[in-house]
């Protein structure tokens, strides 16, 4: 029976661990993002690091990703001026695991939705955000499957009937429990 419970105890050591990986991975990017704000020239040598995060390669320099950069350290002032206001849902767990999709477990697609798996056309939740990586031209996100798509807000996506609501999204719902 010990061997049982050194298993558990293991088991929940690892997840623990795992956990404040992800944790950590969310505090350093804040970090990293907080010092690039407060000093400018402080994220210079952060722009590999910030290529990798929203676009998955360290390499800002190809693809157009220099501009993208900019537009996004310009976006953080107002987003971090919204987000002290509470006037944007933003608000990732900590130690949640990333995500590329909502939990099934707490959202499904609303029968009411038509249209695939994906969100389509619907672009209410970057719109609403004015977020600098939705590209317009073809509707999709710049930083789709990044590290930011899955650690922060966008992979999650929706959460919560407050999440729903906050965007007026036509495709989810909560989860009917029965």
């Amino acid at each position: 029976m010990e061997g049982i419970d050194d298993i558990g105890r293991m088991e929940a050591v690892r997840q623990a661990g795992q956990a404040a990986r992800w944790a950590g991975a969310r505090l350093v990017f804040g970090g990293s993002v907080a010092v690039s704000m407060l000093t400018v020239v402080g994220g210079i040598p952060l722009l590999p690091y910030f290529s990798w995060w929203f676009f998955g390669s360290p390499r800002f320099w190809e693809q157009g990703r220099l501009p993208q950069l900019v537009r996004l350290w310009l976006y953080s002032y107002p987003l971090a001026i919204n987000v002290a206001r509470r006037k944007v849902g933003v608000g990732s767990p900590l130690f949640k695991e990333p995500r590329a999709a909502p939990d099934p477990a707490l959202v499904e697609v609303s029968p009411d939705f038509v249209g695939t798996s994906a969100c389509g056309d619907c672009t209410r939740c970057c719109e609403q955000i004015k977020c600098p990586l939705h590209d317009k031209t073809t509707g999709y996100c710049l930083s789709y499957g990044s590290p930011h798509w899955r650690y922060l807000n966008c992979g999650r996506y929706p959460e919560s009937q407050g999440d729903i609501d906050f965007y007026g999204c036509p495709k989810w719902r909560v989860r009917q429990t029965e």
